[in-house]
């Protein structure tokens, strides 16, 4: 048993995300004897059992969809770890609903760590004991126990995204196990469901999706972030959304060998939240900071703290409008661990003319005032926050269609609570249809001048709109100021004279040479290549995260 118990903590003291449920310590009183007690925060809502029970007649589908997607969210957190982490027990019990209606993962006593994706050497020896109705075929078929892996937590997830979405229980016809007919129906293959009856032709899709989790082949499942990629690129019509989105359902192809979504249609723009009259804050006060075309001040939203963005008066009113609902459709339409989430928009007469964007607050600030006052952060730390950052841009490139930020620099990276770095400010981001660059939104760039590639500076002075290879070329930037705490361009302290324009348009690199650190030997290779003069030599962000967690596992 204390093995146990010091493989859990050892596990759940290890991760920070927002859908894994925090670990506060551990507790030796006596009244806690003979092995201790496990201290974490109270989630008033229970498990997603029992929260279900009690307010699932009044849940809508985009809320469930939402549940869904933060228990998927959380479990591709813990594949993406370093080593590989399997839950090895996700069940609706095993996930939490916190004060704020998200879904949290918790219990990790049958966690298995893994040494590298191939391997079967472990860390951790726990034989599967996983909740029966949740169990992949595969646990179950041989002769002996089996241990869990992601394609089991997958189809795991596949199970509670029934439970979530549907409200029909996996192996319904069973009500218990008696003498093993329930492990019996697992073994024979047979699925855990039929297509419930309450699927809509909005719902269809994810009804698909949930399908492709019980593969009896695992290798043909879905990783859980291709999973959390499809289940996010759902859109419901009207009737099944409540009246909160009206784009048309997407048929979504989950193939694990493609890795990528292929959809039938063109998204429409999604709807922001309506928070009119919902947010209290003090425009009289002075803003906690000012932009080129806003103000954003602190103010409270359901007694939570929120960052409300004012936009200004300027420029001409009906650019102005088509700049906001640019900004609030591609938001609204992002949703990661790695993006600032978005709660909506509030249209109240002292926001006037064009509203507030209400998001949550962070104490943290943005990267640059995060590093400063962690100047002592070592090297581990200042590559997860890069990683971080990196697969929030992953996540914008790899959407269908593509988003490029364009404006990438510390800050627009904000840190929260969790010190996970999260995307913000989406005013220059550009949607594409496909590969051949296609413009669905057209914004000239104006990005900030440390941060641009090369080739949004032509000799002929016309407006170049960014791409995701100059995405990369400020990831590398960025990479710069978090890792070495140096920012691009150190030599020139401003733009004077265009001085840093001509730096970039000569291909000076924004940085001449690497750091005098042993660290640099690393990962200043990475970052040489990220600032390629020709935009098609920079390697994609996915790549770029690749290469990394291979350094960190080194």
């Amino acid at each position: 048993m204390r093995r146990k118990i010091n493989r859990e903590r050892e596990v759940w003291a290890a991760l920070s995300h927002p859908n894994i449920l925090p670990f506060y310590g551990f507790a030796e009183d006596a009244v806690f004897e003979p092995y201790g007690a496990l201290i974490s925060p109270w989630c008033q809502y229970g498990d997603a059992l029992y929260f279900f029970t009690q307010y699932g007649s009044v849940l809508t589908i985009p809320q469930r969809i939402t549940l869904w997607k933060g228990a998927i969210a959380g479990a591709s957190y813990l594949h993406s770890h370093k080593p590989t982490l399997v839950h090895g027990n996700i069940t609706p019990s095993n996930t939490l609903i916190d004060q704020y209606g998200r879904a949290v993962l918790c219990d990790f006593g049958l966690v298995r760590i893994f040494l590298d994706e191939g391997s079967s050497g472990m860390t951790t020896m726990t034989a599967h004991t996983g909740t029966e109705r949740y169990l992949a075929p595969e646990l179950v078929t041989g002769e002996e126990m089996e241990y869990p892996t992601t394609a089991s937590d997958v189809y795991a997830l596949g199970c509670i995204g029934l439970e979530f979405v549907f409200d029909r229980k996996v192996y319904a016809h069973r009500k218990h196990n008696l003498r093993g007919c329930l492990i019996d129906d697992i073994a024979s293959g047979m699925p855990p469901a039929e297509e419930p009856s309450n699927i809509t032709p909005g719902t269809a899709g994810l009804w698909k999706i949930i399908e492709t989790c019980w593969n009896p082949d695992p290798t043909l499942r879905p990783t859980s972030q291709i999973l959390f990629d499809g289940v996010d690129q759902i859109r419901l019509p009207e009737e099944d959304a409540s009246g909160t989105r009206t784009p048309k359902p997407k048929q979504v192809d989950l193939s694990n060998e493609e890795d990528k979504l292929e959809l039938d249609a063109l998204p429409t723009p999604e709807v922001p939240e309506d928070l009119t009259g919902l947010v209290t804050v003090d425009v009289s006060a002075r803003p906690k900071f000012r932009g080129s075309y806003s103000f954003v001040y602190q103010g409270t939203y359901q007694g939570e703290l929120v960052a409300v963005k004012i936009i200004l008066e300027v420029g001409k009113p009906e650019s102005m409008t088509k700049k906001v609902k640019r900004e609030t459709s591609i938001w609204a339409s992002a949703s990661h661990p790695n993006i600032h989430p978005f709660y909506g928009v509030a249209n109240d007469d002292c926001f006037s003319p064009y509203g507030a964007l209400i998001s949550p607050w962070y104490n943290n600030g943005d990267l640059q005032k995060f590093l400063s006052q962690r100047e002592d952060m070592p090297l581990e730390g200042r590559l997860q926050l890069w990683k971080g950052t990196i697969e929030g841009v992953v996540y914008l490139h790899s959407r269908n269609p593509k988003i490029v930020h364009g404006d990438l620099k510390p800050g627009n990276v904000l840190i929260d609570q969790h010190e996970t770095p999260r995307i913000c400010d989406f005013g220059l981001a550009r949607i594409f249809f496909d590969e051949e660059m296609s413009l669905m939104t057209t914004t000239q760039h104006t990005g900030t001048v440390r941060y641009l590639a090369p080739e949004l500076l032509p000799e002929d002075e016309e407006n170049i709109l960014p791409t995701t290879a100059s995405d990369v070329y400020a990831l590398g930037c960025l990479g710069l100021e978090i890792l070495f705490g140096q920012i691009p361009f150190s030599n020139r302290k401003n733009n004077y004279a265009g001085r840093i324009f001509r730096d970039i348009k000569d291909g000076v690199p924004p940085s001449a040479k690497a750091p005098d650190s042993p660290s640099s030997m690393r990962v200043w290779p990475l970052l040489m290549a990220l600032w390629k003069t020709d935009p098609t030599e920079r390697p994609p962000a996915k790549t770029i995260l690749t290469m990394l967690e291979a350094m960190s596992s080194m």
